[in-house]
């Protein structure tokens, strides 16, 4: 599935972020910034879990050229590709 969608227009304290690694995730996922697509960016070799659902903001970049980094802090473990 595709989530290379726009980021609201007329409500800037709204936003788009996708869950890339769930809570407790070892397989490290990315969203490719020109398909949208979510992709495997790696296997951990060592056993770390991820301790929140980290993703990025849809259509945004950092300055390393990535999409913005966001960790959802709420209890529950989404799986890679969950849009909030």
């Amino acid at each position: 599935m595709c989530w290379n969608f726009p980021q609201p227009e007329n409500n800037p304290e709204e936003f788009y972020a996708v869950t890339e690694i769930p809570t407790g995730g070892i397989i490290k996922y990315e969203t490719d910034a020109k398909t949208g697509f979510i992709v495997a960016d790696r296997f951990q070799s060592m056993p770390v879990a991820y301790p929140a659902n980290y993703g990025s903001l849809t259509q945004s970049l950092a300055g390393d050229g990535d999409p913005l980094d966001v960790v959802f802090l709420y209890p529950r473990a989404d799986g890679p590709g969950h849009a909030d």
